[in-house]
């Protein structure tokens, strides 16, 4: 049982700790963020810089309590010093952001495909920030390229508090929808979608492939920007084994 308990645990060691990405997942839709807020302004050491990245910043607003919905780059002050900037999973809307942050928090990350969450992620990072927590909403989708970035994975369910809620969670969770591809032809088809990409086959080929890689596809721009061999791709066509990772895709 992955319990409330277990999971302020966990949070609270890694607030603490040198990891750097934090995957929450669970049944319990509604609570997962304000958990990881409320243990952010109580445990992470003030004053300190807050990003809180949403699909929805009206979702932010009711976490807050506040009258009115906040505004993207518009500031907030919250309790022991902590400063907390609104903003959304949008590209466009990144240029609102702080220069430099603290904390971040993006959610739902179910809203974040391949590409768009890793690009999301780096982006932080340029920002400097010391800790990111990406929480889920229904768990539904594939999550499996957080994986490039390490993430320490703590689970929230519900089943403690309200059975048979996490039940029904637990009936939407069995059907996973991965990300959106292009029909493969046969001599992909059986390869896991979380290791396919596409590059330039430099071997019989001579033509765009797909290949298999030797780790899950963390989105194309977490590829690009990886070190020289951190990545091989091969062709399953011709079994060319590429590590020019600069224009790889999905």
């Amino acid at each position: 049982m992955n319990t409330k308990l277990q999971a302020i645990q966990k949070i609270s060691s890694f607030l603490k700790g040198t990891n750097q990405t934090l995957l929450l997942t669970g049944t319990h839709q509604k609570m997962k963020h304000p958990l990881v807020l409320e243990l952010v302004l109580s445990k992470y050491p003030a004053p300190a810089t807050i990003l809180f990245r949403t699909n929805n910043l009206k979702i932010l607003g009711e976490t807050l309590g506040l009258d009115r919905d906040p505004k993207i780059g518009k500031p907030i002050s919250v309790q022991r010093g902590f400063t907390l900037f609104p903003d959304t999973i949008k590209r466009t809307t990144w240029q609102s952001s702080p220069r430099s942050i603290d904390i971040a928090i993006v959610y739902p990350i179910d809203s974040l495909k391949f590409d768009a969450g890793g690009e999301c992620i780096q982006d932080l990072m340029h920002r400097g920030v010391k800790k990111i927590f990406l929480v889920s909403w229904t768990d539904n989708v594939d999550f499996s390229w957080t994986e490039y970035f390490n993430p320490v994975h703590v689970i929230y369910d519900a089943e403690e508090e309200d059975s048979e809620y996490h039940e029904r969670m637990m009936e939407h969770v069995s059907v996973r929808s991965g990300p959106d591809l292009p029909s493969l032809p046969a001599y992909a088809a059986s390869t896991p979608i979380e290791y396919l990409v596409q590059i330039w086959c430099r071997g019989k080929c001579l033509n765009t492939r797909w290949a298999k890689l030797n780790l899950p596809y963390p989105g194309e721009v977490a590829i690009r920007k990886a070190e020289l061999g951190k990545f091989r791709a091969k062709c399953l066509k011709c079994g060319y084994e590429a590590v020019d990772n600069s224009n790889w895709s999905r």
